[in-house]
């Protein structure tokens, strides 16, 4: 699996500035590094919607709150829950950088952030992949935390999926995904195209104090 320079670089706050041979070779090094040692895992599952107050998936303790969640599911066929990480192997580089290396921790930080993000969209294209085989479309992946999604629906898509057994995914207390380079996710299967944009900034509840360099008014 590729991952992006680019989207490193965007993670780090990149905007044109001059860098370094030296630091291109480090941001490299780790890019490489991380691919030939992480082992990241996916699951996911195809359930039911019923749709109501909120979205319930038919047979499973999923149930969807929030108006955002509610919009971006109306008129699926079916729903794709997905749950992806890097594995504890990213918990543990950036540990052992922090002793040694700040500048490794950060760049670190950074590629494992593209790196997590490329399996998501690889798992995506496999939910797409099956949908297309039954002649039907999805739209974009939509996690909790996006716009008023509730994070604390992270504990229900780990129960469902059964994430501890087959990945080795938990949540915290405070709904916080264990290894932290994880990430959950709802697709919905149409049988239409979907045309409406979604705009990952726009929905997510930082947009007002990140700092990526992103449209944020989109």
């Amino acid at each position: 699996m590729k991952i992006d320079k680019n989207e490193v670089l965007r993670y780090l706050g990149y905007k044109n500035q001059q860098i370094s041979d030296d630091l291109h070779q480090k941001i490299d090094f780790l890019i490489q590094n991380a691919a030939e040692t992480l082992k990241p895992k996916a699951v996911w599952d195809i359930f039911q919607p019923e749709f109501s107050e909120k979205v319930i998936l038919k047979n499973t303790c999923l149930q969807f709150e929030g108006q955002d969640i509610f919009n971006h599911l109306k008129g699926a066929k079916k729903v794709a829950v997905m749950a992806v990480t890097l594995g504890i192997g990213a918990e543990r580089a950036i540990l052992k950088y922090q002793h040694t290396d700040m500048v490794s921790t950060v760049i670190s930080d950074a590629v494992f952030d593209a790196f997590i993000e490329c399996v998501a969209d690889e798992t995506e294209q496999q939910i797409k992949e099956l949908a297309q085989k039954e002649g039907l479309y999805i739209n974009s992946r939509y996690s909790p935390g996006y716009g008023d999604f509730p994070l604390n629906t992270q504990k229900m898509i780990i129960s469902a999926l059964n994430c501890e057994k087959k990945i080795g995914l938990t949540v915290t207390e405070s709904d916080i995904l264990v290894p932290r380079k994880s990430v959950t996710a709802v697709i919905g299967f149409f049988s239409e195209i979907q045309n409406k944009p979604f705009y990952k900034c726009l929905n997510c509840n930082m947009k007002d104090k990140c700092k990526m360099e992103c449209d944020k008014n989109v």
